[in-house]
């Protein structure tokens, strides 16, 4: 593996910053990077795409998110009581680590690393638990997608 690929590896998994890959990739031929990034991004949408498939989603996990938009919610899945239903109840989560690149511009401005959030999750025992079931576009309409992992996500560019 190139050093460039490790380095557009590390900026996909957040260890380094928008800005240290521009000033990396400042130095590297144009064509070696146009390659490395539209190899990453190919491999990255197959793997999106596996993810986003029905197959994929509807399978019952430990963990549903609640896709609004470009917000993400995130729920635990308490009680399976068929396989096309299952009670869940919402997580409390805390943004560790909230998107710090503002750019002033537009309205107000713009972060760009606002994919770089990290949240923690506790059980909220006191949380209302509610039956989610399966249809024919998904968990709750295809509003829900479960997971192995629970996902926060806030959207700060709104």
């Amino acid at each position: 593996m190139t050093t460039l690929q490790l380095k557009h590896r590390e900026l996909r998994k957040n260890v380094i910053t928008v800005q240290q890959w521009w000033d990396f990739i400042a130095t590297q031929p144009k064509e070696e990077v146009k390659q490395v990034v539209t190899q990453s991004m190919k491999a990255e949408d197959r793997l999106r795409k596996y993810k986003d498939s029905f197959r994929f989603t509807t399978k019952i996990r430990s963990y549903v998110s609640l896709f609004l938009y470009t917000d993400i919610h995130a729920y635990e899945v308490v009680n399976v009581v068929s396989d096309k239903c299952v009670e869940i109840r919402r997580l409390t989560a805390t943004c560790v680590k909230p998107p710090t690149e503002f750019f002033p511009g537009g309205f107000s401005g713009h972060y760009a690393d606002n994919h770089n959030q990290t949240w923690e999750f506790k059980q909220d025992e006191n949380a209302a638990i509610v039956r989610l079931r399966l249809g024919k576009k998904g968990w709750g309409l295809g509003r829900y997608r479960m997971l192995d992992q629970p996902i926060e996500h806030y959207d700060y560019n709104f």
